[in-house]
């Protein structure tokens, strides 16, 4: 059970709760659990068995697969007021967590158990459609990466990658060859290639731990591509 600033914590962040009767919130206030992570902790890996969703109410978390060999692509992000797709899917069909789930910042989730949420996604029609919603928006997030990886080069995802993660007036980011290539699922040195080409030409400069986007406008067109 969550105590009364947490529950208006949740309230606000979570647009649902606000239209359920009060016996439907008394009912889900009294299943959540509330949690605290740390930047780093490992929270799902996988094959493990999902005996609950959850709802971020702070932080960031990641979700991604890895190979055999150890590398990486991040499948997509949690942030403040979404669910676990991985999780909720995992409930929905007794199938085990089929990737990783990190903490990147200090991190707040509230857990429902599987059980309490199959019976609200049943019997709430407002849970349900602020569930499917969700499912749907993380869905085309994971669609859009299968298709850079299946239909872009790698300078096309790379660009991408680059402007995406780079604000407006902002053109500094702070990230390794090893972070990029852990992003996009490729090799730390292929990514140092590309990156080298791109520095070749004058649309990014490179230094440690950082890349400089020089020509926003050359970038954004081979990210188009």
């Amino acid at each position: 059970m969550i105590g009364e600033e947490v529950n208006r914590e949740f309230e606000t962040k979570f647009s649902f709760v606000k239209v359920l009767d009060e016996k439907r919130k008394k009912q889900l206030r009294e299943q959540l659990n509330h949690v605290k992570y740390s930047a780093g902790k490992i929270i799902m890996r996988a094959g493990y068995t999902c005996e609950n969703t959850f709802f971020l109410l702070k932080g960031s978390i990641r979700v991604f697969k890895m190979s055999e060999k150890g590398r990486q692509i991040t499948l997509y992000r949690m942030r403040t007021g979404e669910m676990c797709l991985m999780s909720i899917a995992c409930i929905m069909s007794d199938s085990s967590f089929p990737a990783q789930a990190q903490v990147e910042e200090e991190t707040e989730i509230l857990a429902l158990p599987g059980n309490t949420f199959r019976k609200f996604l049943n019997q709430v029609p407002e849970f349900q459609e602020f569930v499917f919603a969700k499912v749907f928006s993380r869905l085309q997030d994971v669609m859009l990466t299968v298709e850079k990886i299946a239909f872009s080069n790698m300078e096309t995802r790379i660009a991408s990658f680059l402007i995406s993660n780079a604000e407006r007036n902002q053109e500094m980011l702070e990230l390794t060859h090893a972070e990029i290539a852990r992003e996009i699922g490729s090799a730390r040195e292929v990514v140092s290639r590309t990156l080298k080409t791109f520095a070749e030409r004058k649309i990014i400069s490179l230094s440690r731990g950082k890349v400089r986007i020089t020509n926003r406008q050359a970038l954004e067109k081979i990210a188009s591509l």
